[in-house]
């Protein structure tokens, strides 16, 4: 892997701002140094083309829209929790357990969320 190209810009310095260059957060100064690179190093241009690709897999992931019952649950226990101001199923104030399975079932669908995510980051191959 060629470390700099005749624009000066280096293998490492690209891999450090590589998340910023992919998603257009970089000054334009930067920007052009990053995409000279990119275009001349064919390691540097698979490492960005996999940080997009997983962006498209992340992003076509959250497209799904939450089921209309389940909107309607978390908004039931959102109004439920700035009412009182606790977490249902965890305090004395008399919330019942569909509250509780309520909890159970968002804090579930994170960790399902979390682990499709952590799935998708381990199948694309990293190098620095």
């Amino acid at each position: 892997m060629p470390e700099t190209t005749a624009k000066g810009c280096s293998c490492t310095e690209t891999l450090a701002h590589l998340h910023a260059f992919v998603d257009r957060e970089c000054d334009e100064q930067l920007t052009a140094r990053l995409q000279a690179h990119v275009a001349s190093c064919p390691h540097c241009k698979a490492q960005a083309d996999a940080v997009r690709h997983l962006q498209g897999l992340l992003r076509s992931r959250c497209a799904e829209q939450a089921p209309q019952s389940l909107v309607e649950r978390v908004r039931t226990q959102l109004a439920v929790v700035s009412t009182c101001g606790c977490t249902p199923g965890l305090c004395e104030c008399g919330h019942g357990r569909a509250e509780k399975r309520t909890t159970t079932l968002a804090t579930s669908t994170t960790l399902v969320s979390d682990s499709t995510v952590a799935s998708v980051s381990r199948s694309v191959t990293y190098r620095s």
